[in-house]
């Protein structure tokens, strides 16, 4: 797998079938809830179909592709702000994750500016989340707390996602610059709901 994905990533455009794409037919898969929706990337593939992000986002972690393929996703993102807001649709909303590796190697808040702005969307809207992992959030790391600072008085929105993972204590999100908490799915499954 890893040989076809870095064989496939190497090619001039990924958003093709059988390249690294955001999904959706017409390029990032929308996911409906109160006029949020999610930036999901997907990889498939005409010959060995479809590999599910958990299987290729840890290869593109450990090869570095991901700071690259965030990029890819965060300009694609803002594109689709666009052209929701030429249509109408200034209420909508769009979640990226972003992981750690990339969060640590760029400059987020440059990239996060730069990807917007050449679309005239502006990041004070708070139309663009970025969702982070609980490490980021909670973690003890200074460089990491300033960049979150940094992000948030931008006024871009930050959701920690699969909350529960990890830390697993709400007592360490006082004073954290959160706006959404997205639990694990491994708990919310186990509630009951009779």
């Amino acid at each position: 797998m890893a040989t076809r994905l870095l064989g496939e990533l190497t090619q001039p455009c990924m958003t093709s079938f059988g390249r690294v794409r955001v999904s959706g037919n017409r390029g990032i898969s929308l996911w409906p809830r109160d006029g949020q929706h999610a930036a999901l990337l997907r990889w498939d593939h005409p010959h060995y179909g479809s590999s599910s992000p958990v299987e290729f986002i840890p290869l593109l972690e450990r090869t570095g592709l991901i700071v690259e393929i965030g990029q890819w996703v965060l300009e694609k993102a803002a594109r689709r702000l666009a052209r929701w807001r030429n249509l109408g649709h200034e209420h909508l909303r769009l979640s990226v994750n972003v992981s750690s590796l990339q969060f640590r190697r760029c400059d987020l808040l440059a990239l996060v500016r730069k990807a917007m702005g050449e679309q005239g969307e502006k990041l004070h809207d708070g139309r663009l989340d970025l969702e982070l992992t609980e490490s980021l959030f909670l973690g003890e790391h200074d460089e990491d707390q300033q960049v979150l600072g940094e992000l948030t008085r931008a006024g871009v929105p930050l959701a920690i996602d699969d909350f529960g993972t990890g830390y697993s204590s709400f007592s360490y999100l006082i004073n954290k610059p959160l706006d959404v908490l997205k639990i694990d799915c491994s708990f919310v499954s186990l509630l009951d709901t009779a």
